[in-house]
């Protein structure tokens, strides 16, 4: 994933550790797999979190139905045809 955003692995022949190199920067490969995990962990939680508030808000509304919503029989706007009381 690394190679095709232009870094390259490279590796120090004295002290044996790897190396990425963007540009002119280089980056211990150890911390790069540290901080794409952490991204990894963060993104996950970060889904988890929408998932939830998506079940909670999904949840809220099928209970949040009212009495007309589920088939009552009685109307609660009088209709057009029936007289309006006064009084």
């Amino acid at each position: 994933m690394l190679t095709r955003s232009g870094a390259g692995v490279c590796r120090c022949h004295d002290c044996n550790a790897r190396y990425v190199r963007l540009g002119s920067s280089m980056i211990r490969l150890r911390d790069v797999r540290k901080l794409s995990r952490a991204l990894y962990f963060s993104l996950a939680m970060a889904a988890a979190v929408l998932v939830i508030i998506l079940a909670i808000s999904w949840v809220g509304g099928h209970e949040a139905v009212g009495p007309a919503d589920v088939g009552c029989t009685q109307s609660l706007d009088p209709s057009p045809t029936e007289p309006v009381r006064q009084g």
